[in-house]
């Protein structure tokens, strides 16, 4: 055999890998036989066996023996190996972080956020997250009855930043100044290595999570309506979260026209309330009937409107969804909000509410990013 066909041997192989490790992730609970994975793979038993044996050897797929039936040997099964890996998702912000641990299906095996905090740098905010992350990265190991960590396959960090393709912060909202300029990317990369990096503005990766796993699941042309002290709208294209050319795609809370934080300034004060931190006061008092609370809620509403309906009047949209500490505020914050959308002239789109968990949106969309980001050819 010539070098050139032993070359095109191995690649056949490789991507015959690739197409059996892509079936057992789809279905990464299944447990296959490999009459199943030749079925579904369309390639011959004693090809899929091969390369089914390879996979385990390479720690990507686990086998065992299958149950005794009434005749005959039983048939050994194979299935994907989902602790083959780590995906680390981080989520950094001027006064808290997050920090989510996963299989490689995406499911969560350690969780933590703390608040209270002051980073007024991205060293400050590396100082306190990596040592967190390792100690939860123990932990981890630990409930999993493991001597040594598990690798960290990618890692995704969400921030209120707009970085670049390198990481280095080009924007940054103005409780975090103190970030601009800089990058997360080196202290990562010289603790995880060579894998997937990747950084990514905070309310993109929630729109992310809302688009996979919530109530955007099955928009074709969506709004994603952050509503909190620093709103925002993410556009849904597609199916996809729209980030245009720079990733500021629906950034419209940051347009001084539409005032949105003053809004929700002169609401606070009017009710009593006198700082950002208040927020959640104010919607407390407002559910139990504080009726300076509630109007200053209401006022909030019809502040967002004007913009909210600027672009849906632009964008068309099938489906809007409000997300973010706000939306969490009585039906009173979206009347003006709604009447003002269905002045528009369209009683077509739906207004929902967001159903992933507001304080974990941004690290289950990391999560997606970086289950996306993997090489997973063999």
């Amino acid at each position: 055999m010539s070098d050139l066909d032993g070359s095109a041997v191995a690649s056949l192989r490789r991507l015959n890998g690739s197409k059996v490790l892509s079936v057992l992730r789809a279905e990464a609970y299944r447990k296959f036989t490999v009459r199943e994975m030749s079925i579904a793979t369309g390639l011959s038993r004693p090809t899929v066996g091969r390369l089914l044996d390879d996979l385990v050897e390479a720690g990507w797929a686990q086998s065992a023996e299958g149950r005794p039936g009434a005749t005959g040997r039983p048939a050994r099964r194979y299935s994907f190996n989902r602790l083959r890996g780590l995906i680390a998702s981080l989520d950094v912000g001027y006064a808290g972080v997050g920090i989510m641990i996963t299989d490689l299906v995406g499911s969560e095996l350690s969780w933590t956020m703390e608040w209270g905090l002051a980073l007024e740098t991205v060293e400050s905010c590396i100082d306190h997250v990596m040592p967190l992350f390792s100690q939860k990265l123990s932990e981890v190991s630990a409930d999993l009855g493991l001597d040594e960590d598990l690798p960290v396959l990618a890692v995704s960090l969400s921030a209120p930043v707009i970085p670049d393709a390198d990481g280095v912060h080009v924007d940054t909202l103005s409780t975090v100044n103190g970030w601009r300029g800089g990058s997360f990317v080196p202290t990562l990369r010289e603790r995880f290595g060579d894998v997937p990096i990747l950084v990514n503005n905070d309310i993109l990766l929630s729109a992310e999570a809302e688009l996979h796993l919530g109530a955007l699941s099955t928009s074709d042309q969506g709004m994603f309506c952050f509503l909190a002290w620093f709103s925002s709208i993410v556009l849904i294209h597609e199916g996809q979260v729209h980030r245009g050319t720079f990733n500021l795609a629906g950034d419209v809370g940051s347009l001084p026209e539409y005032r949105w934080p003053d809004v929700i300034v002169e609401a606070l004060e009017s009710s009593g309330f006198n700082h950002p931190a208040s927020v959640g006061r104010m919607l407390e008092a407002a559910a139990n009937g504080h009726e300076a609370a509630q109007d200053g809620i209401r006022s909030v509403g019809q502040g967002l409107a004007r913009g909210i309906a600027d672009v849906a009047a632009m964008w068309d949209p099938d489906t809007i969804v409000f997300a973010g500490q706000l939306s969490t505020a009585p039906d009173l914050l979206f009347e003006p909000i709604e009447s003002g959308l269905r002045a528009l002239g369209s009683e077509d789109f739906e207004l929902l509410r967001a159903e992933v968990d507001p304080e974990k949106g941004s690290c289950l969309g990391g999560v997606i990013k970086a289950l996306d980001a993997i090489d997973w050819t063999v």
